[in-house]
Parts: structure tokens; C-alpha cells; sequence
């Protein structure tokens, strides 16, 4: 006989549905959404494991792709929950470049930008 764990009704099992919370979440949720792992050193410093991503951020991409690529985070797109990273780009047909979408769960964050509101929010946590 199988037996499964508990489940929590409160929360859909139906795919569609929780693809519907995901992409409809607010603001407050997305930021959470949209964090990234910190490095050795960041978490040995400020005993947290991630944090929120943002503008200025220096990540290092861990996987796909641009593996092994870093740069500093030019764009927070929270719509389409993706990250622009300067240096990592591609060519279109016609010669151009554009910056590639990347997603946090991907990249890892290597410096942070501060300011006094990150300042204060690393220190209480």
C-alpha cells in the first residue's frame, strides 16, 4: 500500500492553478520569488542564505547556456520573473546584440549593491 504525505488543502494541486497564483502574484510575493543564492562569502557575512535581486547586483550565472558568465544586473523585469545581466548577450540575424533574460533561479549573487534600505534589511535579518 502506498502511502502518501499530507496534503495541504489550502493550496491546489491542479497545475493550471498554481501556474494562475504564479503568474498573478503581487508585488510582495514576486520580490520573494525573485532571489537569488548568495556566495560563500556573502552568507558567511551576513548569515543569510539568499536575497532578493536587484539593479547593481553582481551575479554569476551557475547554469544553462551562460554558465560560468558574471556581470552586473542592468534590468529586474518582476513581469516575466527574469533578470538582464551586462555581458551576457546574444546576436540577432542582422548583427545586433541584445541582452539575454536570465532566471534568478540560475545565477548566484556575488556582490551586492548596497544602499540604506538593503543596509538596514541584512542587518535586522
Amino acid at each position: 500500500m502506498l502511502k502518501l504525505g499530507k496534503i495541504n488543502r489550502s493550496v491546489s494541486q491542479k497545475r493550471s492553478k498554481q501556474r494562475k497564483r504564479h503568474f498573478r502574484a503581487p508585488d510582495h510575493i514576486i520580490l520573494k520569488l525573485m532571489s537569488c543564492g548568495l556566495s560563500k562569502e556573502l552568507k558567511d557575512k551576513y548569515k543569510k542564505r539568499t536575497c532578493s535581486i536587484r539593479k547593481g547586483d553582481t551575479v554569476r550565472v551557475f547554469s544553462g547556456e551562460h554558465k560560468g558568465m558574471s556581470g552586473k544586473v542592468n534590468r529586474v523585469n518582476r513581469g516575466n520573473f527574469r533578470i538582464y545581466v551586462d555581458g551576457i548577450s546574444k546576436k540577432k540575424q542582422n548583427g545586433d546584440e541584445y541582452n539575454c533574460a536570465i532566471h534568478p533561479s540560475r545565477c548566484q549573487i556575488v556582490e551586492l549593491f548596497m544602499d540604506n534600505s538593503r543596509q538596514k534589511k541584512l542587518e535586522k535579518g
